[in-house]
């Protein structure tokens, strides 16, 4: 299963780019990705974690939240237990 600290290298630019250039796809604009980040937590954790207990889910997405407003310097707008973005991610 996937990490936190795993994910979270996905979130900043450089990681996500590194990402796009993995998988052969492209890097959406910086605004796009903000966006994805701030509100797909629960998706992303959900798909990063397939199998794992709700809690685990929860816990991950929680994490995942928190490190984006620490990496943006904006607040969480996304609250624990939304399903946002279902099918995108």
């Amino acid at each position: 299963m996937t990490t936190p600290d795993e994910l979270l290298t996905y979130i900043d630019r450089a990681g996500y780019e590194r990402a796009c250039a993995d998988t052969g796809t492209m890097p959406l604009p910086d605004n796009e990705t903000a966006r994805l980040a701030e509100t797909g937590y629960e998706r992303l954790a959900e798909l990063a974690s397939a199998g794992a207990p709700m809690a685990t889910k929860a816990a991950l997405a929680t994490h995942l939240r928190r490190g984006w407003s620490l990496h943006s310097g904006r607040p969480e707008t996304t609250p624990v237990g939304t399903r946002l973005l279902e099918g995108l991610l």
